[in-house]
């Protein structure tokens, strides 16, 4: 019996060369269905579909209206032969004639307009914005980039599988190229998500930025960290995964879920663990940590040591799952995370409240909302285009 972990790969193959039998065809599906297994079948179906497009095999259609065809279940018994791409290919064609006749119906229909005033004073909330910077100096805006592949390095294709995310796979090779290093930087008001060539998936918070090899050879998988992000490393006790922080230390992972924190305008350097193992290093210090405890760093004097604490694991990722938690939170703590999510300078007023804050708000909000439920607390604001002044 083949490893689970090649089996998806396997019946991806046999079912789009239409060698799949009935029972292999529900299994496919089973496995389409799995978010566990969402981000390897994205990368396989990406990659036919972008062989097909240079193959000639298929003319330029919607990818992602493609993608839905393979990955979801047809509504009759599926046909074991190749008939089923060229049907595919052309109920695509026809939905995207359909749709731009809709659009161009839809654009003469007079919409109403958004007020100067309100237009004007409107901050909108952070999205899956990011710039990859390539080994060669070449910066590719992902907002703007194609789904599919954008750039080879070496032997290794680059994909954007949709609007937040991107992936590494390696093409098919008998040799290991060198590895060149990529930079995925996101802005202020950007978050993104990368596939690392081996697999370990990386959520990138606002203002942030990693570093890492397009292919992991030797005996370490590094990668070095600016910001914020939250990590879900592939096993493998032959090439231990490291994380650099800024300069100073590092964090040694054994296969495990964990979010680090390492702002530059945050004092502390944070490690928490979620499951697996991970040993934190810093001035000298060496902590190996449990899940549910986080390590804490000061970069300006790492020799002090690292503090370990028990800590509430629902706050710390509330970044990834697109909210704010804050639970006793000072005011500039608060401030840093908006300033970075909504792309906004902070000033203060007089002397700053020293407030606390508790409770869950929507990365989503506009942030006249969040101020609006800011100041329950008794601390005041002022917006003045992309500035918060904070008074009393």
């Amino acid at each position: 019996m083949m490893q689970r972990p090649d089996r998806p790969a396997w019946l991806f193959k046999q079912y789009v060369s239409g060698k799949c039998t009935e029972a292999e065809t529900e299994e496919f599906f089973r496995y389409a269905a799995d978010p566990a297994y969402k981000d390897t079948l994205d990368t396989l179906v990406y990659l036919y579909l972008e062989e097909l497009s240079i193959s000639g095999n298929m003319p330029p259609i919607d990818w992602d209206y493609m993608y839905n065809r393979i990955v979801s279940p047809p509504r009759v018994k599926p046909i074991r032969n190749q008939l089923w791409r060229r049907l595919a290919v052309a109920s695509s064609l026809l939905l995207v004639l359909s749709a731009a006749a809709w659009l161009l119906w839809r654009s003469s229909v007079s919409l109403p307009q958004m007020g100067t005033t309100q237009a004007q004073h409107k901050v909108a909330p952070g999205g899956q914005h990011a710039l990859l910077t390539l080994s060669d100096g070449t910066v590719i805006p992902l907002d703007s980039a194609a789904n599919g592949t954008l750039a080879r390095q070496g032997n290794v294709n680059i994909l954007k599988l949709d609007s937040g995310r991107l992936a590494y796979s390696a093409a098919a090779s008998k040799t290991v190229d060198a590895p060149t290093f990529n930079i995925l930087t996101t802005p202020r008001g950007g978050q993104f998500r990368v596939i690392l060539p081996d697999g370990s998936r990386v959520w990138l918070n606002a203002a942030s930025s990693i570093r890492f090899p397009t292919t992991f050879i030797g005996k370490e998988r590094r990668v070095e960290l600016s910001g914020e992000a939250y990590f879900e490393v592939e096993e493998d006790n032959n090439m231990p995964f490291i994380v650099g922080l800024n300069g100073e230390g590092q964090v040694l992972v054994l296969g495990t879920h964990f979010n680090i924190n390492a702002y530059n305008d945050e004092g502390l350097q944070k490690t928490t663990l979620l499951e697996g193992a991970v040993l934190v290093t810093a001035g000298g210090h060496r902590q190996m940590l449990r899940p549910g405890e986080q390590a804490q760093v000061q970069p300006a004097n790492a020799s002090a040591g690292i503090t370990v604490r028990q800590t509430d694991v629902e706050e710390v990722l509330a970044w990834k799952n697109g909210y704010f938690q804050f639970n006793q939170a000072d005011l500039r703590a608060v401030m840093r995370q908006l300033a970075r999510w909504y792309d906004v300078e902070i000033s203060y007023e007089g002397s700053v409240p020293e407030s606390k804050f508790w409770g869950d708000i929507s990365r989503e909000a506009n942030i006249t909302d969040v101020l609006k439920v800011l100041e329950k607390s008794g601390v005041h604001f002022r917006l003045e285009g992309k500035k918060i002044i904070v008074t009393q």
